[in-house]
């Protein structure tokens, strides 16, 4: 038979069992919860991030084709009337990519190398019209206004260019 104190240490232990219990059940419900903030934390980083990358991505284009549209408004150029006459002149070896469809980028890409291409050129044309300015100014060296003669090499330039006429009008 069970005595008065075996009922009360199994009523105990009973007790301590389901204190047990429904302290794990408390503590997966917290865990599950604080995974569950965990998780929605992350979401709204991930969130936050892809927008982030996604309003750089749109501020890059938009710098891009700003500078696209200078240096097109500078070059006196559009895109499709560069690349409309290359290719009726089949000159397609200039294209990025002739033999499958030119995507937008190449096109841009290549039209940026050209607008390059063609600043590059005007500088040279610029810096030879502006040696002949010099050579055409040698005779007034002690006159021209400051700023015009940037370096040495530009009075060795004009020293030279008097020397020349001084020998040839002897």
């Amino acid at each position: 038979m069970i005595t008065a104190a075996q009922m009360i240490t199994a009523a105990q232990m009973i007790t301590a069992a389901q204190m047990i219990t429904a302290a794990q059940m408390i503590t997966a419900a917290l865990m599950a919860q604080r995974e569950a903030q965990l998780k929605a934390d992350e979401e709204a980083f991930k969130a936050s991030m892809m927008a982030r990358f996604a309003e750089e991505d749109r501020i890059e284009q938009m710098n891009a084709q700003g500078w696209m549209r200078r240096c097109l408004g500078s070059m006196h150029c559009s895109l499709h009337s560069t690349v409309r006459p290359i290719r009726q002149k089949g000159a397609t070896r200039w294209l990025p990519n002739p033999t499958n469809a030119v995507s937008r980028h190449e096109l841009l890409e290549w039209n940026r190398k050209m607008c390059i291409a063609n600043a590059a050129r005007k500088q040279v044309i610029l810096e030879a019209e502006r040696q002949k300015l010099l050579a055409e100014a040698a005779e007034l060296k002690e006159y021209l206004p400051r700023g015009v003669l940037r370096d040495q090499a530009d009075i060795d330039y004009i020293n030279s260019v008097l020397a020349g006429t001084s020998l040839n009008g002897r």
